[in-house]
């Protein structure tokens, strides 16, 4: 099958150009160089998380987002729908005057969510206008294994 003729066409006498197949094939290309597109980008569940990962990334939503008390950082309260593998740890306390968060996701996430940390250039750029209810895609999450062995600590994303 020639992947790069369309599937289904609006109109019956229509036919790719050299040049329009010359174009499908380097955006292609393009598409299989890009960790975000290509098929190897794994997600990791949050009911699959295992202090045997050092990063992971994740595809979730947000169920609330706070500063820390220091504004040092910002914490994201996220779920993916499924009962996490462990808990995650409060890095630093947060600052709930301007904790920004959804009841109703606050109920149905309810012991279904971790806490991300996000700190210095990770604060910066889109996460500024993450809102409760958006789904976020974050990118080398960093885990770390505390003291007790069912608490894993997450932070240094990279927000896409």
């Amino acid at each position: 099958m020639d992947t790069s003729q369309p599937r289904v066409s609006s109109s019956k006498s229509y036919n790719m150009t050299d040049h329009e197949k010359d174009i499908i094939e380097e955006l292609k290309l393009w598409a299989s160089q890009k960790e975000s597109l290509n098929k190897k980008f794994a997600i990791t569940n949050l009911k699959d998380l295992s202090i045997s990962q050092t990063f992971i990334n994740l595809h979730c939503q947000v169920v609330s987002k706070c500063y820390t008390m220091s504004s040092n950082g910002i914490v994201l309260t996220l779920w993916d729908g499924s009962l996490p593998a462990c808990q995650s740890i409060q890095v630093e306390p947060i600052d709930e005057q301007g904790q920004l968060s959804s009841d109703e996701l606050v109920k149905k996430s309810a012991n279904r969510c971790v806490e991300v940390f996000l700190y210095d250039d990770h604060m910066e750029g889109d996460v500024k206008n993450v809102c409760p209810g958006d789904f976020v895609c974050i990118r080398n999450v960093h885990l770390k294994e505390e003291n007790n062995n069912s608490s894993l600590r997450a932070d240094e994303p990279k927000v896409m």
